[in-house]
Parts: C-alpha cells; sequence; structure tokens
C-alpha cells in the first residue's frame, strides 16, 4: 500500500472515532511514541483525571484527547483553555501540552492558540495535533503498530476477518514485534543507573552470572515455557532478562501492559495472534498474578503451555510474592499450580565472578 492510501485510510479510521474510543486510541498511540514513559489517565476517585488525558512522567509531555469532530469552534477554544489552564494548575514542570483531536482544526482555532494562549504561556510548548498531523505521526510507524494503534485487528474480528492493514487472507497479525526493534532498555522497565558524574551514559557494561547461563539454556530449549527470574530488589533481575532477550534474534517480543497488565495478558492469550518464536514479557509477575483478575491470567498462561509450540513467558518476581502465590493458604490455586509444576524457577546469583571485581 502506497504512503497516499495508507494515510486516507489511517484519516478515516480517526475520523469514525468518538469519545473514550477516541481516547483509548489515543493512549495506544502515545504508549508506542514514549514506551516505558506514557501513563494513560482516566477520571477517578475526587481529584478526576487532574486535567490530562494522559502523560509522560519523565518527559513531562501532557495530552488532552478530545474528539471534536463537527464541534462548534467556541467549545473547542473552551475546552482547549480550560485543559490547558487546568494542567498547569494541577503539575509542575510541564514542558509540553499537546491537545489531540480528529478534526482539522480551522484558521480561527488556530489564530486563538497562536494570539492568547502561547503568549501567555511561554514557558510551555502548547502544541495541536489534528486529523493531518495524528495521520501523519501513525504513518511514520511500523505497520504492526499502525495496526495496534487503530485496533484494526479487533476490528476485524467482529466485522471483516483479515482486513487489517497488513494482514493477507485470513491471517491475523502476530502479537508483538520483532526483537531487535526493541533498542530501548527502559520501556521494557530495566532501571535506570544512578546518575554519577563522569560515567559514561546509557547502561553499565553487564556482567553475567551463573543464571544469566540458565536463562539463556531455557530459552533456547525446545517447546513452551513460563521462566521466572526470581530475585529482591535491584538484584538485577529485569536487566538479566533483558540482556537474554535481546539475543534472541528472530523473535517477536511482546509486553502486555495496558490497559492493565492482567486485561492486556488474557487478551493477548485469548487471541488468536500468539505466533511460534513469541516472547512475553512479564515484569513484575505479581502485577499479573496478585490480582482481581490473576487467576484467570494464570489459567489463560497454564492453557498456552499446553496449546503453543515454542512460546517463552520471561517473568520476574521478588522472593516473598513467589512465595504468597504459591502459598496453599492464598486465594491463587491457578497461580500456585502454575508456579509450583510448570514454571522454571531460576534465582538471581548474588555473586559476581571474581574477575569482574576491581
Amino acid at each position: 500500500m502506497d504512503l497516499n492510501s495508507l494515510r486516507k485510510l489511517v484519516e478515516g479510521q480517526l475520523l469514525r472515532l468518538e469519545g473514550n474510543a477516541f481516547q483509548d486510541c489515543m493512549d495506544r498511540l502515545g504508549l508506542v511514541l514514549f514506551p516505558g514513559d506514557y501513563q494513560p489517565v482516566r477520571a477517578a476517585g475526587p481529584k478526576g483525571d487532574t486535567k490530562n488525558d494522559g502523560y509522560c512522567p519523565k518527559a513531562r509531555v501532557f495530552f488532552a484527547a478530545h474528539a471534536t469532530r463537527g464541534e462548534r469552534i467556541y467549545r473547542t477554544k473552551a475546552k482547549i483553555r480550560s485543559d490547558l489552564e487546568g494542567c498547569l494548575k494541577e503539575h509542575r514542570d510541564v514542558k509540553v501540552w499537546r491537545f489531540l483531536t480528529n478534526d482539522t482544526m480551522p484558521g480561527e482555532v488556530d489564530q486563538f492558540i497562536d494570539n492568547e494562549l502561547r503568549s501567555m504561556h511561554a514557558s510551555v510548548a502548547i502544541e495541536v495535533w489534528g486529523l493531518k498531523t495524528l495521520a501523519n505521526e501513525i504513518c511514520k510507524l511500523a505497520r504492526m503498530q499502525i495496526d495496534q494503534v487503530l485496533d484494526l485487528n479487533s476490528e476485524a474480528k467482529h466485522q471483516h476477518p483479515g482486513s487489517g492493514i497488513i494482514s493477507q487472507g485470513s491471517r491475523t497479525t502476530p502479537l508483538g514485534m520483532p526483537v531487535e526493534d526493541f533498542t530501548d532498555p527502559h520501556a521494557l522497565e530495566v532501571h535506570r543507573p544512578v546518575a554519577v558524574s563522569g560515567a559514561p551514559a546509557g547502561l553499565p557494561a553487564y556482567i553475567a552470572r551463573r543464571h544469566d547461563v540458565l536463562l539463556h539454556e531455557e530459552l533456547n530449549s525446545p517447546g513452551s515455557a513460563l521462566i521466572v527470574l526470581v530475585g529482591g530488589s535491584s538484584t538485577g533481575k529485569t536487566r538479566a532478562a533483558y540482556e537474554a532477550v535481546r539475543a534472541m534474534s528472530g523473535w517477536l517480543l511482546h509486553h502486555p501492559i495496558f490497559p492493565s497488565r492482567t486485561a492486556a495478558l488474557i487478551e493477548a492469550l485469548q487471541s488468536e495472534s500468539l505466533a511460534p518464536r513469541t516472547i512475553i514479557w512479564l515484569n513484575e509477575l505479581q502485577e499479573y498474578l496478585m490480582t482481581d483478575a490473576g487467576e484467570i491470567a494464570a489459567s489463560a498462561i497454564r492453557k498456552a503451555l499446553a496449546t503453543h509450540s515454542h512460546v517463552k513467558f520471561v517473568a520476574t518476581v521478588w522472593p516473598r510474592y513467589w512465595q504468597d502465590i504459591a502459598d496453599t493458604n492464598l486465594p491463587f490455586p491457578d497461580g500456585r499450580e502454575l508456579l509450583t509444576n510448570q514454571a522454571t524457577r531460576i534465582d538471581i546469583d548474588g555473586e559476581f565472578p571474581a574477575d569482574s571485581i576491581l
């Protein structure tokens, strides 16, 4: 499909979205554009949504998503002013405030933003992403990400099977992206190193330990498996998992996290999109299993292990959470069965090789 046709298709999909459906789409876009940073927000409790629909706590970018297609100009202007001023009142150090809409913004709104809002709030980069800008940004993504943002696979299941942008015939686009595309370790929740003056940027050099050998062996063994790295805080669980997974060239990696970890995992495993040679990334396993729907998630993992070939679940967990899930006195029967009888437990080795210590 050529770029112009793709852009028209994306614009058409965006124009169909209203209310929460548009906000959900913008959340999926935020998660793709700002992996490991973007946080969806929905109104809840006495404070409501604190005047934003999503934000990036690290980049300090705040979003207001509003499907304004067909709305009167005066309402759109009032909404923009209210959301911007409310956000600035609620939050500190707002670097970018971005208004997302599926309408082509009229000139009067552009002038309102240029002549009034930007002059009043010079310290904030105020951006409006209308229909054309959103379509252009989405079209820059990989085709699998475009399907993900627009949720075309879900729509195709209910309306026209196989009609997604990159689906062919009756095939469904596989979950995940190539392992090689995950170049940002922080998107997979690897901890950022403590900032030290004069130290090189990025992660420090990785020093392999005994558990790394076991982890590589399990990942490269035939069949499906749930591999759980067990260790306390800051022992290197997630970094070890990241280093092992990034070596799995030719595999797909899926990180279920939105709208919640448990819901995303259940949806992924109940879909028809789980292909062989896929790694499911479950950092902080307790956040998937020790929730209201955690038993459903545990059951879904058990079923996937029994019915799918060559799928690896890579998880991390603290020892006390493993013990809680496996405790016969606590209400996690499927989770307990999963960990005690189906998981491969690898304990983090606290000892570094002698030749690595200066």
